[in-house]
């Protein structure tokens, strides 16, 4: 991988950025909840493959420019998340220069549909479990007794959403 660093610790993965070695927390804590948590729940092989699949598609966002630049436009960012089966089944040979532009950069050669879908469930999975505890962080935060920030100025995010952001990420 080009962009993040995947080591294994006690039994879990952790992702990390080459460029600052900072850790990427969201993926750290879907790889603890994944393995220590409900672990047990899958066999054996599982949580590694699923890890193992969502450290790639975030070096696929970092090389795209989703993740790890300037914030890019919503509808582009969705676009370009959206074409990561072009990446996985076409990759070279992808119609869309964004994708293309990434898998020789990432030296992805194309899979086939079987294993694109074995990647996707992976990815889908991170997905999903991110939602949910998006949900569950909001709601916790919506039912306890905060103190709102001021109204936020300029588009900075108000009390709510960083409130929000710290309980996913885990700074809260």
């Amino acid at each position: 991988m080009k962009h993040v660093y995947l080591i294994e610790m006690d039994n879990t993965p952790r992702l990390y950025e080459l460029a600052t070695g900072r850790p990427i927390d969201a993926f750290n804590r879907y790889a603890t909840y994944k393995t220590k948590e409900v672990g047990h729940a899958f066999g054996a092989s599982v949580p590694p493959q699923y890890s193992h699949a969502t450290a790639g598609f975030f070096d696929y966002c970092y090389e795209t420019g989703v993740m790890g630049g300037p914030p890019m436009p919503p509808e582009v960012a969705q676009k370009t998340i959206n074409l990561y089966w072009d990446f996985l089944t076409k990759g070279v040979n992808s119609t869309d220069f964004v994708v293309r532009r990434a898998a020789k950069a990432l030296k992805k050669t194309p899979v086939k549909p079987t294993s694109a879908r074995t990647y996707l469930a992976g990815v889908n999975d991170f997905l999903r479990t991110s939602q949910m505890k998006l949900r569950f962080c909001t709601k916790t935060l919506e039912t306890s007794k905060w103190v709102k920030s001021p109204p936020s100025t300029a588009g900075a995010p108000d009390g709510q959403a960083i409130r929000t952001q710290r309980c996913v990420l885990g700074n809260d």
